[in-house]
């Protein structure tokens, strides 16, 4: 569900009140240019609504393909619908649902929606550890940990973040990683995990990244 933070309660009861709607959303969600099966490539099918199946009508074939395969809602008994809502509110709080609030809200029981939740939560970490960042990058290194020496030198946990930025200067995705050292080796490293190529990357101008202008990377 692309934008569904922006997306009031409304608009989205009014987009997903049934689990045919969230069934089509799926469908079109996987297979935006049709369906055609995995199997033999056919592209005619019988969708079994009352299993989620979507049935192969060539008779040399009769391959069946979930529509939820490959999913967080792989074999569930849960409707869809409750499961589109979840993730609509789990994402809309920034602080975290808990799975005695989602409990209440989508009517299923504690133990259903702290494994629906564990199951958004892994995929969300998932999802965000794929994400290259773009555009302007703002890069800096930080230090965790109590007491003693502040700043570079210190023995305290090192920390490098990468943080895209927009237009208007408000940060969007980010990137952490916990290095040994600050060393231009280190901050590459990350860097090369984090960014696009060709990315430009404004920095405190530490001399640590001065290697990353000799990679693919355009500071300022």
């Amino acid at each position: 569900m692309t934008h569904c933070e922006s997306m009031s309660l409304i608009e989205f009861q009014q987009r997903f009140p049934d689990d045919e709607a969230c069934e089509n959303y799926l469908f079109e969600a996987r297979w935006p240019n049709g369906f055609h099966c995995p199997k033999c490539g056919h592209d005619y099918f019988y969708f079994h609504s009352s299993y989620g199946l979507l049935q192969c009508t060539n008779s040399n074939c009769r391959h069946q393909t979930s529509l939820t395969a490959e999913t967080i809602m792989r074999k569930t008994r849960t409707p869809l619908y409750k499961w589109l809502w979840a993730i609509f509110l789990y994402s809309r709080d920034k602080r975290g649902i808990s799975a005695t609030t989602l409990r209440k809200q989508i009517g299923v029981s504690h133990w259903g929606a702290w494994t629906m939740l564990q199951k958004i939560r892994k995929t969300m970490v998932s999802k965000d550890s794929r994400h290259m960042l773009d555009s302007l990058i703002e890069i800096d290194d930080a230090f965790i940990g109590h007491g003693g020496k502040r700043g570079r030198g210190t023995k305290k946990a090192k920390v490098v973040v990468s943080a895209s930025i927009t237009e208007g200067g408000k940060p969007q995705f980010a990137q952490m990683d916990v290095v040994s050292d600050h060393s231009q080796a280190s901050f590459l490293s990350h860097v090369q995990k984090s960014v696009v190529n060709g990315g430009k990357i404004k920095t405190d101008g530490f001399k640590g990244y001065n290697k990353l202008s000799d990679s693919a990377y355009t500071l300022r």
